[in-house]
């Protein structure tokens, strides 16, 4: 199978550049926030193309998913810093690495499976990277979640029937959208309480404290909107 044009051009330049050039792709296609993953769609004409070698999709889905965790890793990281910086969420902030400190392994699960399936992973990402979560656990976790993703990708010819500009164009805005709501209500939450409540009455009082916080917020929100 042959594949010309500008695509073809680029899987050449791939090729030539073996695993190195899909990591370093892989990890610039997901250093932006909302962002498609556009290394997939090289990933998957590569597979395509090269299906029977079996070593070099080997080397690749491994390269692909590695160059992608580090990608997400950096813009989890580049959240903690700069939320890390603002003082007036400094005591927030504490009480989120504190909860999410008890539920480590949970919350690596979340991370996993986001990053193993077509979600829109930056919505949880860079939320959990401004709450201060365990850095390591989440390099691990991304980083096995898109080796499983690219392995996934390389196996399905389909991935580039749905994959149009258009499309592209509405999952960016939804993503950068549910990433900005997600934000504001992580700092607006007082998580003080919701920790009280785990600790009075475990998950939930936790459940409880946080329904009434949300219920705080909706409240507020519509009075300021009359």
């Amino acid at each position: 199978m042959s594949t010309g044009g500008p695509l073809g051009e680029l899987l050449e330049s791939i090729k030539n550049y073996g695993p190195w050039g899909v990591l370093a792709l892989a990890l610039f296609s997901n250093l932006i926030p909302g962002f498609p993953a556009v290394y997939l769609t090289i990933v998957v004409s590569y597979a395509a193309v090269e299906k029977d070698n079996v070593t070099g999709l080997l080397a690749m889905i491994l390269a692909g998913g590695l160059g992608a965790g580090i990608g997400k890793f950096v813009e989890f990281y580049l959240s903690d810093v700069l939320s890390s910086r603002v003082k007036r969420i400094e005591s927030k902030r504490r009480a989120l690495k504190r909860i999410l400190a008890r539920t480590t392994w949970e919350m690596a699960l979340l991370v996993f499976l986001f990053a193993a399936l077509p979600l829109p992973d930056d919505v949880l990402y860079i939320p959990l990277g401004a709450a201060g979560y365990n850095k390591l656990v989440f390099l691990a976790s991304v980083t096995l979640g898109k080796i499983v993703l690219t392995a996934l990708v390389a196996g399905i010819g389909a991935f580039l029937g749905w994959l149009t500009t258009e499309n592209m164009a509405l999952s960016v805005a939804a993503i950068v959208a549910g990433t900005i709501i997600l934000l504001a209500l992580l700092f607006a939450v007082d998580w003080e309480s919701v920790l009280e409540g785990y600790e009075e009455r475990g998950w939930r009082g936790a459940v409880n404290a946080l329904c009434k916080e949300l219920s705080r917020l909706l409240n507020s929100t519509l009075r300021r909107g009359r």
